[in-house]
């Protein structure tokens, strides 16, 4: 009841701006955002490790960021995300360190006039804050062995300017995924595209499915959904590349099954702020399965 009563207030003080057409079932996810408009978030992200259908939680990381709308003008937003509060599950102090990497960054960007997400803008400048806390990192652990895989991997992106911004914009790729995409209830639509690849290869093709399955007009928010599947053999080659630069593979084991595949569903209000999201990736690497949940929920200030 408390959620429910928080989301009338927001719906409240952000009056309609008719994205949603009743009548005939459609909605198009549009930002109707104010200059120095002002959001904040929770977002937390859990990791699992699937064993013989188990999955047993690796880790969970909690954090907030608060969304400022800097500049708006006929064609474009600029937009500031700030990073605070993180909180992690980990017990190791390198891990801790690494899962909290982002604790105070700002990173700006811009979107279109749709708000679909274009550019960031200080790429140059947070790459150099996060190498810095990596190198403060190195140097207070004397043997690099005791850095792990999570250390290795960030340092790997931090290096490569093909999967550098999309290593900074993963949550914002996710808050932004469904702006500017029309929708009719339970109208399925399904295109191939190209989607990043974080390993540091070309983008990957993919098969993609969106849907809106709701839309609520007590609350003025629609449901929209999204199935992903990056194409396998594509998939197979970049992890064989990926593996031979960070651990040496020499094709001493092989690579069975492999599978990447993402689901989406996003509560989208009226003025083009998201309620909820939700953004699961289900990753197969032959020898490990893996999957990520990652969370993004509106923070609504009921004083």
């Amino acid at each position: 009841m408390k959620k429910a009563l928080s989301i009338l207030f927001f719906v409240i003080i952000n009056y309609s701006f008719g994205q949603i057409n009743y009548e005939e079932s459609t909605f198009q996810a549009i930002t109707f955002w104010d200059l120095k408009e002002k959001q904040n978030y929770d977002i937390t992200i859990s990791q699992y490790r699937i064993v013989k259908n188990d999955s047993i939680l690796k880790n969970k990381i909690k954090y907030q960021v608060e969304i400022i709308v800097i500049d708006s003008t006929a064609k474009n937003y600029e937009i500031e995300w700030h990073f605070k509060n993180f909180v992690t599950t980990s017990n190791s102090k390198i891990k801790q360190e690494i899962d909290k990497i982002y604790e105070g960054i700002k990173i700006k960007y811009k979107t279109d006039e749709l708000g679909v997400f274009e550019k960031i803008t200080n790429l140059e400048s947070v790459r150099k804050q996060i190498q810095k806390k990596l190198d403060n990192i190195k140097k207070e652990n004397k043997s690099l062995s005791d850095l792990g895989s999570d250390f290795t991997k960030l340092e790997f992106f931090l290096k490569n300017k093909n999967s550098l911004e999309n290593l900074f914009a993963k949550d914002i790729n996710q808050f932004h995924y469904f702006h500017g995409v029309a929708f009719e209830l339970n109208e399925s639509q399904s295109a191939k595209m190209e989607v990043p690849n974080l390993l540091g290869g070309k983008p990957f093709d993919a098969d993609i499915t969106f849907e809106m399955t709701d839309i609520n007009s007590e609350y003025e928010f629609a449901v929209l959904r999204m199935e992903q599947v990056v194409n396998s053999v594509e998939l197979k080659k970049s992890v064989i590349e990926f593996l031979k630069k960070t651990r040496g593979y020499k094709g001493d084991y092989i690579l069975e099954e492999l599978k990447n595949e993402i689901r989406m569903a996003t509560s989208m209000h009226n003025t083009g702020w998201p309620i909820y999201s939700s953004h699961i990736v289900d990753i197969n690497l032959g020898d490990e399965q893996t999957v990520e949940i990652r969370e993004i929920e509106l923070i609504v200030d009921e004083n």
